[in-house]
């Protein structure tokens, strides 16, 4: 998840003579840090340049003009505005881009009907603008996204718009195209809860909070379904008879991550569990990944927020697909 920053930066580069060698010294040996590199999962700003040839102060000249708008601006609120000479030069897109796109955590607190925000100073306020108690995730403009019609139970959200859902009371899996229109994928499943794309978006998971098991789908290119089975395996408690799945993310690996009674399970992609990371409270309700570069583990449990730091990437779904690493049986 993510906040929303909004800024347009132009420039203007006079048209005219140059220097011959305008290179660094060859002693000059910066190397950029990675918040002037291009990062994964970060949206990028549209560019788009212009000739200003009509100058009345400065008659005879020309300028060439280059204005970067970043992907989460809408227009609806004022921008902020970047001016610099000579070009959008040294990674100035990228730095944008970064920065615009640091990490907050947006989560439901039920008791007290609010949506609020962890913010990246690590202060919690109200987030009024996303209505508390419906499920909403973030879309790759920055948008919150939420369902009309279907009392939603998780969402996620695909790079094209396309969003899947549970609804736990009626056991349906759905899928909403960004024109509105909604599918049912799946039904008679057992309270489904959690669910998540894979990071090369071709497998839809889905866990059952009241069974052991989570389900598998192939995504056909239409954003359809087939090959349903039974595929995840969770451990429960042994006072239990179910996991008790909540939320769910996966990581850049394609391991998915399923908050449930006994915390935060790790699942590899043969569906096996093959990690728990217990909180203190014990049973996670929600879990995801944040932070500006997606390797915090947040998760909810027992009234309270808790993070870790991650070697792992999270994938969320607004990126775009990327190529998974092998794997084999295991």
């Amino acid at each position: 998840m993510k906040s929303i920053a909004l800024l347009v930066a132009a420039t203007f580069a006079c048209v005219g003579a140059m220097a011959a060698n305008n290179q660094p010294p060859s002693n000059d040996h910066y190397e950029a840090g990675p918040d002037s590199k291009p990062q994964p999962g970060v949206p990028k700003g549209k560019m788009f340049s212009f000739e200003f040839g009509d100058s009345n102060v400065f008659p005879g000249t020309s300028r060439s003009i280059t204005v970067y708008v970043p992907a989460q601006y809408t227009g609806d609120k004022p921008a902020c505005v970047y001016v610099g000479l000579d070009g959008l030069d040294f990674g100035v897109p990228d730095v944008f881009d970064n920065l615009i796109h640091q990490g907050e955590i947006f989560f439901h607190d039920l008791a007290t009907q609010r949506t609020r925000k962890l913010g990246t100073d690590g202060q919690i306020s109200d987030e009024p603008a996303i209505a508390a108690g419906k499920a909403f995730a973030f879309a790759v403009d920055g948008r919150a996204v939420t369902v009309e019609g279907i009392d939603a139970t998780c969402v996620t959200v695909t790079n094209c718009g396309n969003i899947y859902a549970t609804e736990a009371g009626a056991g349906k899996a759905w899928l909403i195209k960004a024109d509105g229109t909604k599918t049912l994928l799946d039904e008679g499943l057992k309270h489904p809860t959690g669910i998540a794309l894979s990071p090369d978006g071709l497998w839809l998971a889905v866990m059952e909070s009241r069974t052991h098991q989570g389900y598998s789908y192939r995504v056909k290119p239409d954003g359809t379904v087939d090959l349903r089975q039974p595929y995840y395996w969770a451990h429960v408690p042994d006072w239990a008879d179910d996991s008790g799945a909540g939320g769910m993310c996966v990581d850049r690996d394609g391991h998915p991550y399923v908050a449930t009674r006994l915390g935060v399970q790790v699942f590899d992609r043969n569906g096996r569990s093959r990690g728990l990371l217990p909180l203190p409270a014990g049973e996670a309700t929600s879990v995801c990944f944040g932070g500006t570069k997606f390797d915090t583990l947040f998760a909810t449990s027992g009234g309270r927020l808790y993070r870790r730091h991650m070697k792992a990437v999270g994938a969320p779904s607004f990126i775009a697909p990327i190529k998974l690493p092998p794997w084999g049986a295991g």
